[in-house]
């Protein structure tokens, strides 16, 4: 995944890069379109033959740790916090990167950030009643993102890639993933990814097939606001 090349308007290289350049304060975090990232990376996985659990785990990771650097960036003057005690240079960026809390932090920030969002209702779900409709609030991909990381936490699973690995192509988890949404009218995010199994494989393959189904809103995901 480093070796990915993306291209925004104010930037061209792999991901990594990308931090180091924001870190260094050589470019700017509020002027990077972290959705086009999302877009791109998304566009490369749905080429791949099969789900790599390492090369995708590692761009969550770094593209959670870009968020989170945005939302300290975004924070009020007087909530403001150094990014230098946050993210230490003296320590190796990945193993950084990897501390789960950051992502509790990157989740709680991102959940008051949620905006609404209009998409279609997906393929085989029935329309929400009117009051129902507006007790409910758009989830932003970011804040699914965070959510995901609780969730491998809460129910177990490791948060380190680098043993995970899943040949199953991502055509099949989004087949799976679709018969399931097909069976009832609505899920939680938890007992999708319970439905999938407690193989780390697995639940990422579902994940990642969740986020493909969003991006071409076959699939609406929302926060009940109540």
């Amino acid at each position: 995944m480093t070796d990915q090349v993306f291209e925004l308007d104010n930037f061209r290289g792999p991901l990594d890069l990308l931090l180091h350049l924001i870190r260094e304060q050589e470019l700017e975090i509020t002027e990077v379109d972290l959705s086009r990232l999302c877009d791109q990376y998304l566009a490369t996985l749905a080429a791949m033959k099969a789900v790599d659990i390492n090369v995708a785990g590692e761009f969550l990771v770094l593209a959670a740790t870009l968020i989170l650097i945005k939302s300290r960036a975004l924070l009020p003057r007087e909530e403001e916090i150094d990014l230098e005690e946050e993210l230490d240079p003296g320590d190796e960026l990945i193993q950084q990167l990897l501390e789960y809390r950051k992502f509790k932090t990157l989740s709680m920030e991102l959940g008051r950030r949620a905006v609404e969002r209009s998409q279609r209702t997906p393929r085989g779900m029935k329309e929400l009643p009117p009051d129902e409709e507006n007790e409910l609030v758009e989830i932003d991909l970011w804040d699914l993102v965070g959510s995901y990381v609780r969730l491998m936490e809460e129910i177990g699973l490791e948060r380190r890639f680098d043993t995970m690995r899943n040949e199953k192509p991502l055509r099949a988890f989004l087949h799976e993933t679709l018969t399931a949404l097909s069976s009832r009218n609505r899920w939680t995010l938890r007992d999708l990814v319970v439905h999938h199994g407690k193989q780390p494989g697995s639940v990422f393959g579902f994940f990642l097939s969740l986020l493909e189904l969003i991006k071409s809103r076959q699939v609406r995901i929302v926060r009940d606001g109540r």
